[in-house]
């Protein structure tokens, strides 16, 4: 998923649905903004708007990413 926010405030509830299915997120500082480390888990790209072509094209998609799921549901309780 492509989460190109640039305001807002919050847990951004698209980014955690997106990891809660074990699905990699590219999005913005903003679009992490809350998320406790959430840029340390493999699946995750946090850079700046003008960068997601570049780093949509280098994307590789793995079968499942377990970690961003686990992440989700630490959170959650």
């Amino acid at each position: 998923m492509c989460n190109p926010l640039t305001t807002g405030t919050g847990i951004k509830t698209k980014v955690l649905e997106c990891m809660a299915y074990g699905r990699p997120v590219i999005t913005t500082e903003k679009g992490i903004e809350g998320l406790t480390d959430a840029e340390k888990l493999e699946g995750v790209l946090v850079d700046r708007v003008e960068n997601f072509p570049t780093l949509i094209k280098k994307f590789e998609l793995k079968r499942n990413y377990y970690r961003l799921r686990e992440y989700v549901e630490k959170i959650s309780l």
